[in-house]
């Protein structure tokens, strides 16, 4: 199979195919981007009189809408933390932050940069004087602590916006029998002294062992142009029939190779 070395490179950002990058080789190829967006309960904004978030909302401006849908006697909250590993992050490299100091050797946290602290120290603010989130003790009383209870309180109308996954309730991953029974919407996270957000990056690799490693780039760079199915099987997607493979897929390694592919699933 003859493959142009570069032509490949040109349906990727820079940035993203750099991310998988080391000693000028190429490791992965990326196959799906799942980036952390702010979604909304559009019913609770109308309710209220507030208008929703929209691209370009500033730190200052979603706590404000947050602090004015909060009704914490009523079990209603602007905003909720579904996950810490998720927003502190976030906020980290929205303020300017880091979480490392060096992301080539890792050589230690920083978690007393100014950056950092200042990011932290809002989150704790909007929770305990303008009451935007739930304090910890407000999250167990009214809704629990585990996962299934926070998302169960998405789900009942009680959280005006949290930050979660684009595959959520976008793209290829959108799971219909979990459809919020209210009207909603998304949009881009709020900009802090920067925009920024935290992603999932899916990636197709070669193992070095391969036994013909231009077979299997082919196989790689033609399924990386595939649709994304749902984290390759994990909510009960089709896969691929080898003996429907695209025209890359001809030799007998490729449509091997696919068909321990598709037992996985």
């Amino acid at each position: 199979m003859e493959l142009d070395p570069k032509a490949w490179q040109e349906d990727y950002p820079a940035g993203l195919l750099e991310a998988f990058q080391r000693g000028g080789e190429q490791w992965a190829i990326p196959w799906f981007v799942d980036p952390v967006i702010l979604y909304y309960n559009t019913d609770l904004f109308q309710a209220v009189g507030v208008e929703p978030p929209a691209e370009g909302l500033n730190w200052q401006t979603f706590s404000e809408k947050a602090a004015a849908i909060s009704q914490p006697d009523e079990g209603v909250f602007g905003a909720l933390i579904l996950s810490h590993n998720v927003v502190l992050p976030t906020l980290i490299y929205q303020n300017g932050g880091t979480l490392y100091d060096d992301y080539a050797t890792f050589s230690g946290p920083t978690f007393n940069l100014p950056a950092n602290t200042e990011a932290l120290a809002w989150l704790t603010g909007v929770i305990n004087n303008q009451h935007g989130f739930p304090t910890r003790a407000e999250q167990i009383r009214n809704f629990g602590q585990s996962a299934s209870d926070l998302e169960r309180a998405i789900n009942q109308g009680s959280i005006g916006m949290w930050y979660d996954a684009y595959s959520q309730r976008g793209g290829d991953f959108t799971d219909p029998a979990r459809a919020w029974p209210f009207n909603w919407g998304a949009t881009a996270l709020p900009v802090g002294k920067q925009a920024a957000t935290t992603a999932q990056v899916y990636v197709f690799m070669v193992s070095a062992k391969a036994a013909d490693g231009d077979a299997a780039f082919g196989l790689l760079e033609g399924l990386s142009r595939q649709r994304p199915p749902s984290s390759i099987c994990r909510r009960a997607i089709r896969c691929t029939e080898p003996s429907n493979l695209p025209n890359w897929a001809t030799s007998w390694r490729l449509k091997r190779a696919v068909r321990r592919w598709r037992a996985n699933c």
